[in-house]
């Protein structure tokens, strides 16, 4: 990924005659506590209850940064999905990361991030569980899940650990702290979408340092 830029949303467009480029970074800290990055929506999956509330906060576990995303109130159970789309340009070949912190949630501590995400029912998960020690990648159709992978995974001692996707045309790999651990074809959502942050029923993680590069221009 690119280089990291203190607090903002950052877009660089290069066009030419044939191609152009984008790269968005945020690691919050030049938000205000309590509000949003901008262009960001909650949602959720299969949800009957009250949307989770993600805010920007403090992190008293950064050695060097402060601020993080996370979900701060969450009274939603069961399989349904927390999520908080970054509404700020769709794209198709992406590579995306973030950090995750697992906070609290029980047998589903831990949470994800999603891609080419038509809406709240149709995208790519790439879900951490941190109780069962694995790492999966989902599709979502019409807001029902099919997993396409699963594997085991060691989280480090640090609290925070790394989830990378690159998907380009049909092929997805997916890394765990700089590991790759899935890599497979998939072609049901052949489309460009927006991408997100994702937590299961009653999980409340943290996010920070959310990276998106895509050699495509943003639509």
């Amino acid at each position: 990924m690119k280089s990291k830029i203190s607090g903002l949303l950052v877009l660089f467009f290069i066009v030419g005659s044939v191609w152009a480029e984008t790269q968005q970074t945020w690691s919050f800290e030049e938000l205000e506590s309590g509000s949003l990055p901008e262009n960001c929506e909650a949602t959720e999956t299969d949800g009957k209850g009250q949307k989770a509330l993600w805010e920007v906060q403090e992190d008293a576990t950064s050695k060097l940064e402060n601020k993080c995303l996370a979900i701060t109130n969450n009274t939603n159970r069961g399989e349904m999905a927390n999520i908080l789309m970054i509404k700020n340009g769709v794209y198709k070949n992406i590579e995306f990361s973030t950090k995750i912190k697992t906070g609290t949630g029980g047998k589903n501590a831990g949470g994800g991030i999603i891609w080419r995400a038509a809406d709240e029912n149709h995208y790519y998960l790439a879900q951490w569980n941190a109780t069962s020690t694995s790492l999966r990648l989902y599709v979502y159709i019409g807001g029902k899940s099919s997993l396409l992978e699963s594997t085991s995974v060691e989280a480090a001692s640090e609290p925070w650990q790394q989830i990378d996707v690159i998907h380009h045309d049909e092929t997805i790999e997916i890394l765990f702290n700089g590991e790759s651990k899935i890599s497979i074809e998939d072609k049901q959502l052949d489309f460009k979408g927006w991408v997100g942050l994702w937590a299961q029923g009653s999980a409340m993680p943290s996010f920070d340092d959310v990276n998106l590069y895509s050699d495509e221009d943003a639509e």
